[in-house]
């Protein structure tokens, strides 16, 4: 059997310390998804209240509206991301040990 990277895995050890590798991998970007929501829940907090202030001076409103464009952006690319984490979780340990994906 081969890893990801073409390189033999021949014991039980190494498929487990691959898995192990795999996990810590998956569980801090799991964590920076977390981190990055919650800052982006912030600011896009922020730039709502900015859209519907009255005294907001109008040649700020295109700018700001520029600000909530690249949030929403934002905020969909780190959605896609927690998709992708959450399929790779599931599907890259089969693959480890050489099981066929679902």
């Amino acid at each position: 059997m081969t890893d990801v990277y073409g390189d033999s895995i021949e014991t039980r050890e190494q498929v487990d310390a691959l898995e192990a590798q795999l996990r810590a991998v998956t569980r801090s970007a799991r964590e920076m998804v977390h981190l990055l929501s919650n800052d982006l829940t912030l600011a896009v907090g922020y730039v709502e209240l900015l859209q519907v202030h009255p005294s907001l001076p109008e040649e700020l409103r295109e700018l700001v509206q520029g600000a909530a464009d690249g949030l929403e952006t934002a905020t969909h690319n780190v959605e896609r991301l927690h998709r992708d984490l959450r399929t790779a979780s599931e599907t890259t340990p089969r693959l480890v040990r050489g099981e066929p994906a679902p």
